[in-house]
């Protein structure tokens, strides 16, 4: 787990997490505090919604987690 080098490596990531499927949009982001990350939005639940983070915008500031 580490917080992303810089805003570059947080969009590539970010482009290439769409382009696999991994994730529907994503694009990188700096907080208000300056910490570097990826705002994504996940595919939604097969089941429908039992799971609130499907299908919903979440950030990521850890370049390890998908």
């Amino acid at each position: 787990m580490a917080a992303f080098a810089d805003m570059a490596a947080a969009g590539a990531r970010a482009k290439d997490k769409v382009a696999d499927g991994t994730w529907i949009n994503a694009h990188s982001q700096r907080s208000q505090t300056g910490t570097i990350g990826v705002r994504v939005q996940r595919k939604m639940n097969a089941a429908g919604n039992t799971d609130p983070t499907t299908g919903s915008w979440v950030v990521i500031e850890d370049d390890a987690t998908v």
